[in-house]
């Protein structure tokens, strides 16, 4: 880090009354530490993006708005503090997953409902256009169709002749469809770190609001977190319990090319993110010549 943006935090810190207990991730110009406050005893978390400042401020104008909604399954933090390049949040206390310990979680019918019911109430918070690009809102509309763009290598890479004329058909039907889709709020990274258990509640907490692109297809932050486990699609356990339960609440339109455009994309990213780990890229292969068959 530069003395610069040392000096920036250290005002921060001195500001607010703050003394670091864990530095949570720090990547240039962007940092996330777990915070004590010697006011009070509580532990916060402080947010630094000098980087993306928008990014940021997307994720500020966002808690605002969910702190004035009452939710029954839902915990999103309360916001402390903010200025331009950082924000000062309550720390939830969340049960941590990984994407291969997530199989392993009670997945009883409750806590299907649950966690269903919970993404129901995110997909409703309001989202201002405010501080997205005029790409980013097209984008969010058009996610998978312009996500292939830009992974396009990739797919050239993994797809055969006749499968890549499959995939552009999906697309071409994607596109067209997409006008008689809602567009909702959208996450885009939802993980099994930052959507969980809230610890001693019997809600589901979510964090981490910066947002790759404005609103998007309802479909897509479900269809990401269940396709996080390397998992052959035909082994799937609480995979299907989830999409069956999404189905019956909203029954979306169009359903089937929308999960087979979208899981395709996503199995694409996954090949590229296990590229070091053949195995585990490979199931993501076999996935992804099951949806093109």
């Amino acid at each position: 880090m530069s003395s610069s943006v040392d000096l920036f935090d250290q005002e921060i810190l001195q500001r607010y009354h703050l003394s670091i207990e864990e530095v949570k991730s720090a990547k240039g110009k962007r940092r996330v530490y777990l915070v004590r406050d010697s006011q009070d005893n509580s532990l916060k978390i402080l947010k630094i993006n000098l980087a993306f400042p928008v990014k940021l401020e997307r994720e500020y104008q966002f808690l605002k708005t969910a702190s004035s909604l009452k939710f029954t399954y839902l915990k999103t933090p309360q916001v402390y503090a903010y200025s331009t390049g950082m924000i000062l949040m309550e720390y939830l206390d969340c049960e941590n997953y990984t994407r291969d310990t997530i199989l392993d979680k009670n997945w009883s019918p409750q806590e299907c409902k649950k966690w269903i019911n919970a993404l129901n109430e995110f997909q409703s918070i309001p989202t201002s256009s405010k501080g997205f690009t005029f790409y980013e809102i097209i984008k969010g509309a058009l996610y998978p169709v312009l996500r292939s763009l830009e992974i396009r290598n990739q797919i050239f890479r993994t797809l055969t002749f006749s499968e890549l004329i499959k995939f552009t058909f999906f697309l071409i039907q994607y596109k067209l469809i997409r006008l008689f889709i809602k567009n909702v709020t959208t996450h885009y990274d939802f993980n099994t770190f930052n959507f969980t258990n809230l610890r001693g509640t019997d809600k589901m907490s979510l964090i981490d609001f910066e947002m790759g692109a404005y609103k998007g297809d309802s479909l897509y932050d479900l269809l990401y977190y269940i396709s996080l486990p390397t998992t052959a699609i035909d082994n799937w356990t609480f995979q299907s319990t989830l999409l069956e339960e999404w189905t019956k609440m909203k029954n979306p339109p169009f359903q089937k090319i929308r999960i087979k455009v979208i899981l395709c994309i996503i199995s694409f990213q996954r090949i590229r993110r296990f590229e070091k780990e053949p195995l585990k890229a490979e199931i993501y292969r076999k996935n992804l010549k099951q949806l093109l068959d």
